[in-house]
Formats: structure tokens, C-alpha cells, sequence
């Protein structure tokens, strides 16, 4: 995995790339484990190849094999990506998936009325998440998301707070809110998942 970048889909429609070396799995391969490959594995110039597939519960992911740009290397600083998770309808499909796929090793984790989380692990290191989307999470589809670091989690919500009201977030907290059918509060926590 060393040649390739790492991140996730952030969010429904929106995907950043994981990489592996599963660029050159066949559509039936894919298939066979329960995901989907929407577009076949692509030359993007001389810079890497990447494809867009979806594990059995439907939450999109990118991948990226490395060529001249590497991708994200910097960690543990104010603005680089911190986690990712796949947030599923259907752990018994997903976590196999992920599993078989990408030879994830599992630790869960008991969160009490929170349910379970599954890190996924590389060579004894975290590498991701897993959790089921429970159903007082409202109309969530299967997805990735990510978490940024920061160095100040509430001035990262209040500069989210300014954008929306200097017209500069095209959509406004409220309508995500409603649309993600939770409280402005998760909302914000949703679209700006940010840890210290």
C-alpha cells in the first residue's frame, strides 16, 4: 500500500480516493464480493489511476494507485485528514467487504447505546472505521465521511457559522439540517467533522 494515497468519500457524491491494491480487481471480481465497480480503473495523465466502486451497501469510494502525485502525505496537522469512516445500513455485508477487499484486520469496540465501532487495521495500525447507521441518524445513506484535523474544533464550527451567514456556504445549515432530517447541531457536526 506504500504506492498509493489514502482518504475516503466524504460525503454522498462527493469521494476523495483509498488506495490499495485493488485498482486492477475485474468487475466480476468486485461483483463476486457483493460491491459494485461504477467506473473502471482510469489513467488520470501521468499523475496515477484511479476507479470509483461501491461496497454492498452502497457507500461510494475512490481509489487511487500513485503515478507522479503521491497524494496526501502530511498527517497530525491543522487542515490534513484525520479519519475516515464508513458509515453503513448493513454491517454484515460492509465489514467483510472491506475485509476481503482490502485485507482489513478487525478491532470492535462496545460503545454502549452508540452500538459498535470497527477500526479496520493495516499491518497493526488503525487505518479506518466502521459503524452502522442507527436509526435515530434520520435518512443517512450508506457513505464515507472524514474527519479534518484542526487546532481549535470551535472556532472551526464558528467560521462554518460565518460562512453561512456571508452567503459563503451555498447552502444553508438549516436546509442540511432538514435534508439530513437531524438538528442544526448535527448538522454542523455532519458537514464539519473536525477533531482537535
Amino acid at each position: 500500500m506504500s504506492e498509493c494515497a489514502t482518504a475516503t468519500n466524504a460525503c454522498k457524491g462527493h469521494n476523495s480516493c483509498k488506495g490499495s491494491g485493488w485498482m486492477n480487481m475485474t468487475k466480476a471480481d468486485c461483483d463476486a464480493k457483493g460491491g459494485t465497480v461504477m467506473m473502471d480503473p482510469f489513467d488520470v495523465f501521468d499523475a496515477g489511476r484511479m476507479t470509483v466502486a461501491a461496497d454492498p451497501s452502497g457507500a461510494v469510494f475512490g481509489l487511487w494507485q500513485a503515478g507522479t502525485h503521491v497524494g496526501s502525505q502530511l498527517r497530525g496537522e491543522p487542515g490534513t485528514l484525520n479519519w475516515a469512516e464508513v458509515q453503513t445500513h448493513d454491517r454484515a455485508a460492509a465489514q467483510p467487504f472491506y475485509e476481503q477487499v482490502f485485507g482489513y484486520a478487525t478491532r470492535t469496540t462496545d460503545m454502549g447505546e452508540g452500538g459498535e465501532y470497527v477500526v479496520f487495521e493495516l499491518e497493526g495500525e488503525p487505518a479506518a472505521g466502521l459503524i452502522e447507521i442507527g436509526s435515530d441518524w434520520g435518512e443517512v445513506p450508506s457513505n464515507w465521511s472524514v474527519v479534518f484535523h484542526v487546532a481549535d474544533c470551535d472556532g472551526a464550527v464558528a467560521i462554518v457559522q460565518e460562512l453561512e451567514e456571508t452567503g459563503y456556504l451555498t447552502t444553508p445549515l438549516d436546509d442540511i439540517a432538514k435534508a439530513m432530517g437531524a438538528t442544526r447541531d448535527e448538522a454542523e457536526r455532519a458537514l464539519g467533522q473536525v477533531q482537535e
